[in-house]
């Protein structure tokens, strides 16, 4: 009986053993996962993704970016703002704004497009894109604008309430 209780003891510490080293292998993947949210976070921070919104910002950018791309005019208007409850306090914010512009050709919204996701402190996503061609009609000396483009954004932030990762 002595040998068969040291087998059951043995079987009992293996057991253990497993079921510790299954919660040891859990908590590290957990602390790996955290580390990755953290370095998101981090990444989301140092962009400007975080904090509180700045349409003045977003408009100046706007403005810069269609100067850089020789954009003939861009006319941005800000539409509902839309704001997401999260964990802890945090909220995602939505913000639509259409942007109407006239370009000479599509490149030029394209590349218009990729500086201002870029170079906004925002997370921009673009929602849809008219282009038509301009009635020739229409043109004035001062421009020579070929084509017209009016595309709907969604301006996405976050806000962290008081129990935000360091």
């Amino acid at each position: 009986t002595l040998l068969k209780n040291a087998r059951l003891e043995n079987a009992a510490a293996r057991t253990n053993l497993r079921a510790s080293a299954e919660r040891l292998a859990q908590a590290h993947d957990e602390r790996q996962e955290r580390l990755r949210q953290i370095e998101t976070y981090r990444a989301m921070l140092a962009r400007g993704y975080v904090g509180e919104e700045r349409p003045t910002r977003w408009i100046e950018r706007i403005r810069a970016a269609g100067e850089r791309h020789g954009l003939f005019e861009v006319r941005p208007a800000f539409s509902g703002t839309r704001v997401i409850p999260g964990k802890a306090g945090s909220e995602t914010v939505v913000r639509g704004m259409t942007l109407r512009m006239q370009l000479l050709h599509e490149n030029e919204l394209l590349d218009f497009l990729d500086d201002l996701r870029r170079s906004v402190p925002a997370h921009l996503r673009l929602r849809r894109c008219d282009v038509v061609r301009l009635d020739a009609g229409g043109e004035t000396e001062a421009t020579f604008a070929q084509l017209g483009a009016e595309c709907s954004v969604e301006w996405i932030t976050w806000r962290v309430g008081t129990a935000s990762p360091s």
